[in-house]
């Protein structure tokens, strides 16, 4: 019985010395989940949320260094924007000649090339200002040397401030008919017009109803039904060749009795759709990252990543659906984007100097250099933040280590005090057994 005891005790001091010397060789306070459930599950929670910060922080320091070079082209665009600015008022003074202005037109028009060059920047195999388009340039010139966004013409662009979101007008088109016009008058014309050229309108029978004469009026009108062709000489006769009106713009004609019949040119009908690739894009820094039902991540919880090349490069103006013109105060149309305003005043300085046109159009230049001055200091808010994030997600990386630590880690000096316990206990049982094991083994024996 007291042997039995005895090698009990030792067996007990023995475990809780190994148990001393594994913990404080691994540094861990306990090697299974079941030694302690409640601090294993405790640290296994603050670990996974541990890697989602680091996750968060890459992201963050990712965003920054795009962030920073997105900074870098938009300076020297603004840069090259005040450069222009110089070049044009140089170019409007009296005391140059009309080959100095040339020389200035064509500088204006080597950075205008410049300025679509920085507006096209990558970084990190995706454009900087394309919005979702990651695959190609986002801003091209079409044939007619005007500027597009992912394909859709900058002019005809607008921007809805309800929803944020960039549209155009898209035409309404027919796949047999074509596009789908209208033309209003009196007598009312029922039923909407299509056509496949922009010249010849038809219902939806494919009867011809209206010609137009490249002039802004009508060859081929349809009057109750009935059609009348201009005889070249402004006389509209009917499918006998008797003259029923006369008209001397074709839009305003005239019968025998003096009564007037009046149509409008034709006006494309058009239906307003997201511009391709123009919606902006999101990154997880930590701020709780939800997802709405459109699969869209929710503004408020995540950091916005894109810059629209639109805000940079300018467009038709905010809630423009009918898309007016932008008129200067002297009376100048001039263009909503950089891209185009530039060529407006390249030719405007290659032609005799019409110095009020140029100042409205000067006038346009500082209000859009401008807007990437105000781009400029939106970014820098958001590098800032950005910044203090970063900062944010090290000290919680740095807290949740600490704290993970005293969940599963072993105190040294602690441990080395239970070691130095074992050793006592130890050796006072070996005291012990020399004591009481050798009489009562001779006992045995005997």
């Amino acid at each position: 019985m007291v042997s039995r005891n005895y090698r009990r005790q030792i067996n007990n001091s023995l475990a809780k010395q190994n148990a001393t010397l594994e913990r404080s060789e691994s540094g861990l306070r306990f090697s299974k989940l079941s030694d302690d459930v409640a601090a294993g599950s405790r640290a296994m929670h603050i670990q996974e949320e541990r890697y989602q910060t680091n996750q968060q922080l890459e992201n963050v320091k990712d965003l920054l260094a795009e962030q920073k070079s997105i900074d870098s082209n938009l300076s020297s665009m603004h840069s090259i924007l005040q450069t222009i600015q110089e070049r044009v008022l140089t170019g409007m003074s009296e005391d140059w000649g009309d080959t100095a202005r040339e020389v200035i037109a064509k500088e204006i028009g080597e950075k205008r090339e410049q300025l679509l060059q920085f507006a096209n920047a990558q970084f990190g195999g995706h454009t900087l200002f394309g919005g979702t388009n990651n695959s190609t340039p986002p801003f091209t010139v079409s044939d007619e040397g005007k500027l597009l966004f992912n394909g859709i013409e900058v002019e005809g662009i607008w921007k809805d401030t309800s929803d944020g979101k960039y549209y155009y007008n898209k035409p309404v088109v027919d796949e047999k008919l074509g596009t789908q016009y209208s033309i209003a008058g009196q007598p009312a014309v029922a039923g909407s017009f299509f056509s496949k050229d922009g010249e010849t309108f038809t219902d939806a029978t494919r009867a011809v109803a209206f010609k137009t004469n490249g002039n802004g009026g009508y060859d081929t009108i349809t009057v109750n039904g009935n059609q009348y062709t201009n005889d070249g000489n402004g006389n509209y006769q009917d499918n006998t060749g008797a003259t029923v009106y006369t008209s001397t713009d074709g839009l305003n004609f005239t019968d025998v009795g003096g009564n007037t019949v009046s149509f409008s040119a034709p006006r494309m009908e058009t239906t307003a759709e997201v511009v391709p690739n123009s919606g902006d894009t999101f990154a997880d820094i930590g701020l709780g990252l939800k997802i709405s039902g459109d699969q869209r991540a929710d503004p408020r919880t995540a950091y916005q990543v894109s810059f629209s090349g639109l805000t940079i490069m300018g467009n038709a103006g905010d809630d423009n659906f009918n898309l007016n013109p932008i008129i200067g105060a002297n009376g100048t149309q001039v263009s909503g984007n950089l891209y185009d305003l530039l060529g407006q005043i390249q030719e405007a300085l290659s032609e005799p100097m019409d110095k009020k046109a140029l100042d409205d159009m000067y006038t346009q230049l500082v209000a859009l250099t401008d807007d990437v001055g105000m781009v400029r200091t939106d970014l820098g808010n958001r590098m800032e933040y950005l910044q203090l994030t970063q900062t944010r997600l090290e000290d919680d990386i740095t807290n949740m280590t600490a704290l993970e630590t005293d969940l599963i880690s072993s105190d040294p000096a602690e441990e080395a005090i239970k070691m130095k316990e074992c050793e006592y206990v130890w050796l006072a049982l070996m005291q012990l057994g020399s004591k009481v094991l050798p009489a009562s083994l001779l006992d045995f024996m005997h």
